[in-house]
């Protein structure tokens, strides 16, 4: 019996957790590759579990064990039959995405809603179905005559351990070797196992179905909790659950938006509850206080510094620190559970907490930090530091406070008098006021003060970008433009990424800036494109315009650009004005067309355009439906007989180089690379950036221009496997 309800909970934890990045992973084409797909995901799912969590309490309340475990199964059968019906209508995949998925990103509003509302019909009632498994299976074996029936919490063992070994397989072996059509497929075979584990686990235990166990299961005598146990168990799951999120749509936005990323941070976040709620925890909460405050330093000063290369330190400090920290939160709601007759309700208001966390990141704070950038994370950050400094003492020391008036003092006087240069901030600016913190470590609650203190500084910090002179944040990120009084010029910046900026000198006002810098990659190829006369010119990604200073008359440029904020600043010509002046009356001509640019331009008419450039960037995170062979396919078939299709492979933390010559091989198609480098002082200042760009074309006498001695190569003698819409190698990409 005990092999059938273990082996039960197992499979339940495994599909829970499997089809979380499966399902983010189906969407994220879909809405351009942005990372608030993923956290909008994430915070239906923790919605659904917490209704899953209420349906299995109140069912078994109201029903009873018996009457209630016939009416989950008649629900599971009918849920596997839905599922199958839908299959059967869709190549086998029971997950049906709408026919025309241009709606999500062909408006200007935000598509949030209608995401959460795609996901109910999506995927809402399986998931409702299985995120009950484990509440149900756990009470239906307290109600055997099996001596271990008193206390069946070591079920929740098995579910740990499914859930991680689920979470680990996905980016490793699923995601690489399955498409996502035999995802789902798998997914739905996994369901009806678990339906016959749960018709198993039913019928053992009406047979030995027994009222005593439970009646021992603890002291009847056991103080009830109070009002401000609850609001403790929401707070120090709220908090966790907030700075999951925010974790994830960091990494996702300045890394990249991939299940791998997903997926580790919920990993991290799930194996902190696996280590508190574990009879004999291996690590103690004593010395997850001893260590959290070590990486919770190094967190706060690449934060607040704005660090973000490279990429290994990057992605291990903020992994390293938010796992401890993490560990540290659920330490303390571990230490605050209640008798065993009430761990009901308490895993209830924990639920309802995580949910509340979710929903303040991914639902409230773009409205309410719209204007102010992703405050969340930072704020997220701060909770959880206090919440380490309760957890070795109180706030009611002056001194502390003092202290950490005093390290924030210091950081803002070096952020006024120190000149602003790339190597002052990061060693200076804030490495010194970090290294006053050393000596508060073992003060936890002074520690926590004085490193929050610090983390608003960097948060009130510009940084090397100059002066903020708009900001706004929406579904696909946060988009600032500042003015450096250095550059005398405007910047546009996606995240913590700058894009491109413009002069304003008016001598250097035209001048093609960023990427496209005068006598780099680029500007050889619209030397091309001028002798050649092409005249429909397709761009995917708008930033700021500043391609558009090569445009001729006689030309008509197609623009694709997903977020409508970019849109209305590059046509503000209190901003920039390459839109303005590169395309005067009686001069080459342009549109631009809201949405997700691989699926606008499947809607076009084939061999339209005579140029295609990617250049669609999500802050330094490529979106990665655009980088597949399938999108590939529909640009080519979009490319008119002798065009070109260009890539702008330029990325801080991937080489995309190779994986697109093998799409180019795949395609049939001749491929070039050129890479430029800054090379001086005056060309940084001028707007010059190091970038990579790809060429595809049907023959060798197309990109006959573009030979070595111009800086431009062949493919390299090995290709990788071709990443597609279901497998991309991006461990393999890194640029570690």
């Amino acid at each position: 019996m005990v092999f059938v309800f273990t082996a039960s909970v197992f499979v339940s934890a495994a599909l829970l957790f499997m089809v979380q990045p499966m399902i983010g992973r189906l969407l994220l084409p879909v809405l351009g590759g942005s990372p608030a797909v993923w956290n909008t995901c994430l915070v239906f799912f923790q919605a659904i579990l917490l209704a899953g969590y209420l349906y299995a309490h109140f069912s078994i309340k109201w029903l009873g064990h018996r009457t209630q475990s016939i009416i989950h199964l008649l629900l599971f059968a009918a849920t596997i039959g839905w599922l199958g019906w839908i299959g059967f209508s869709n190549d086998g995949s029971p997950f049906l995405l709408p026919a025309d998925q241009r709606v999500f990103t062909s408006t200007s509003a935000d598509p949030t809603w209608p995401l959460l509302k795609l996901l109910v019909g999506l995927v809402g009632l399986p998931f409702f179905v299985v995120s009950a498994s484990a509440p149900l299976l756990q009470s239906w074996f307290s109600k055997t005559d099996h001596p271990n029936a008193a206390n069946p919490f070591f079920l929740y063992a098995s579910s740990n351990l499914g859930s991680m070994l689920s979470l680990a397989a996905y980016p490793l072996v699923m995601n690489r070797y399955l498409g996502l059509s035999d995802q789902g497929r798998f997914w739905t075979w996994g369901l009806a196992l678990l339906l016959i584990g749960f018709i198993a686990c039913a019928a053992l235990m009406r047979a030995r179905y027994s009222e005593s166990a439970s009646l021992a299961a603890g002291p009847a005598t056991a103080a009830r909790p109070t009002w401000g146990n609850v609001l403790s168990w929401i707070a120090f799951a709220f908090v966790p659950s907030s700075l999951l999120t925010g974790e994830t749509t960091f990494l996702a936005t300045e890394v990249l938006s991939h299940p791998l990323l997903w997926v580790a941070t919920l990993a991290l976040y799930l194996l902190t509850f696996i280590i508190v709620f574990a009879d004999r925890p291996w690590i103690s909460h004593e010395s997850a206080k001893r260590w959290a405050p070590l990486a919770a330093l190094l967190l706060t000063l690449v934060v607040a510094a704005k660090s973000n290369e490279p990429t290994w330190m990057v992605l291990g400090v903020h992994l390293a620190g938010f796992f401890l920290l993490m560990l540290v939160a659920h330490g303390e709601l571990a230490r605050r559970r209640p008798a065993a007759q009430y761990l009901t309700s308490y895993y209830l208001w924990m639920s309802f907490g995580g949910v509340l966390g979710g929903a303040f990141n991914s639902l409230l704070s773009p409205v309410i930090f719209k204007q102010l950038g992703l405050l969340e994370y930072p704020i997220g950050l701060i909770a959880s530091l206090l919440i380490l400094g309760l957890a070795g003492g109180d706030y009611r020391k002056p001194f502390d406070w003092l202290y950490a008036a005093g390290v924030a003092a210091i950081a803002l006087a070096m952020l006024w008098f120190l000149p602003r240069e790339e190597g002052v901030r990061a060693n200076l600016v804030y490495g010194i006021p970090a290294i006053l913190l050393l000596p508060a470590i073992k003060e936890l609650p002074r520690f926590a003060l004085a490193a929050a203190a610090l983390l608003i500084v960097g948060w009130i910090d510009p940084g090397l970008s100059g002066k903020t002179i708009f900001l706004e944040r929406n579904f696909y990120g946060v988009l600032r433009v500042t003015y450096d009084p250095d550059r005398d010029a405007n910047l546009i910046i996606h995240g913590n990424t700058l894009h491109s900026l413009q002069s304003r000198k008016p001598e250097e006002a035209l001048l093609p800036t960023a990427y496209y810098y005068p006598n780099g990659p680029m500007s050889k190829v619209f030397d091309v494109v001028k002798s050649r006369g092409y005249k429909q010119i397709c761009v995917a990604g708008l930033g700021a315009g500043g391609i558009a200073c090569y445009a001729q008359p006689g030309q008509h440029w197609t623009f694709y650009e997903i977020d409508p904020t970019m849109q209305r600043v590059a046509e503000d010509p209190q901003y920039f004005t390459f839109m303005r002046d590169c395309f005067p009356p009686g001069g080459a001509t342009y549109e631009v067309k809201i949405g997700d640019a691989r699926l606008e331009m499947a809607a076009e008419p084939d061999a339209k355009f005579d140029l295609i450039v990617l250049n669609a960037f999500s802050s330094s995170s490529p979106p990665m439906h655009l980088l597949t062979r399938e999108a590939a396919a529909v640009y080519l078939a979009k490319l008119a007989p002798g065009g070109m299709l260009i890539y702008n492979a330029s990325n801080r933390h991937l080489a995309m180089e190779s994986a697109l010559a093998a799409i180019a091989a795949a395609e049939k198609q001749q491929f070039r690379n050129a890479k430029d480098e800054v090379k001086t002082a005056e060309e940084k200042r001028r707007g010059k950036m190091s970038c990579s760009f790809v060429i595809m074309a049907a023959s060798e006498e197309l990109l006959e221009p573009f030979g070595k001695d111009q800086g431009w190569y062949g493919p390299p003698a090995k290709l990788p496997r071709v990443w597609t819409d279901q497998y991309s190698d991006i461990l393999g990409s890194m640029k570690w």
